[in-house]
Formats: structure tokens, sequence, C-alpha cells
């Protein structure tokens, strides 16, 4: 525990802002005392017993902005997962009848369908193809993944 000292007149009677000098009141210099201190993150209470000040855990703690960014790192981390999840996987679209095709460089949307639908009628397995993969347009790229319904 360390003490502090606390200085209440140094300068003598009569002295204080004249020169500037302590006073030469004698060496016992009576008027100063001891003060202890407690150390941090204590307080002393009336009785002299030391206390806690709530600092509960000193070393982190998360402000509102703080808690709002961990909340959304969560919260995308865990929409990320489900995403991922529920992405159509190869072993899954092969046990219902389905393929997964990855989309060659040059290859078309009707180039599928009359490679892996050959009993349909074009147009009927193009659009088979479009609505299978919730596609926009008959725009497909390379390296794509696509779903191929089955026959």
């Amino acid at each position: 525990m360390g003490a502090a000292l606390a200085t209440w007149n140094d300068m003598g009677p009569g002295t204080a802002g004249r020169t500037g000098m302590p006073s030469r009141r004698g060496s016992g210099r009576s008027h100063l005392r001891l003060v202890p201190q407690p150390a941090p993150g204590l307080t002393t209470t009336t009785s002299g017993v030391p206390e806690r000040t709530g600092m509960a855990h000193p070393g982190v703690r998360l402000t509102r902005w703080g808690r709002l960014a961990l909340t959304l790192i969560v919260a995308t981390t865990l929409a990320g997962s489900l995403l991922l999840a529920l992405t159509v996987a190869p072993g899954t679209a092969q046990a219902t009848g389905q393929r997964v095709v990855l989309v060659q460089s040059g290859q078309t949307l009707s180039g599928l369908a009359q490679a892996y639908l050959p009993d349909r009628n074009q147009a009927d397995a193009v659009s088979a193809i479009v609505l299978a993969n919730d596609l926009s347009s008959e725009h497909i790229l390379a390296g794509q993944r696509l779903l191929i319904p089955g026959s």
C-alpha cells in the first residue's frame, strides 16, 4: 500500500508568496503526515476496510459500437453457414436424380440441355435448367455450377 505526503503549508508563516523559499521552522516538520492510499480498484470505507469500486473485468470492456460490431460478425457468420448448408451439394442432387454440372468455357444452356436432357424438346430442357437454377436470363458463365433436373 503506497503513501503520499500531504503538504499543507511548506511555506512558513509570512513567507508564502514573498520569497518562494521554505521556512526554517525546524527539522521535525510536524505539519506533514502520511496519508494511506488504497490500491487501484479499491476504496477504503470510513471503517478502513477496503472494498471494490465496481471494476469487474478491468482488461476488456465493450462499448456500444463494439457490441454492435460483434453482433454483426456473429450474425454474418451464422447466415453464411446457413447459406452454405442450404446450397445444393452434388451428393444430394444425385440422390434425387439431378446432376450438378460445372460450366466449361464455350458451353451454352442449349448445349447442356442437348447433352444432359436428350429426351426433351430443346426449348423445354433449357427452360427446365433455367427454372431449376433460378436464373434471370439464359446467360451462363464458365465456372458456374448448374443443377440439371432429372429427365
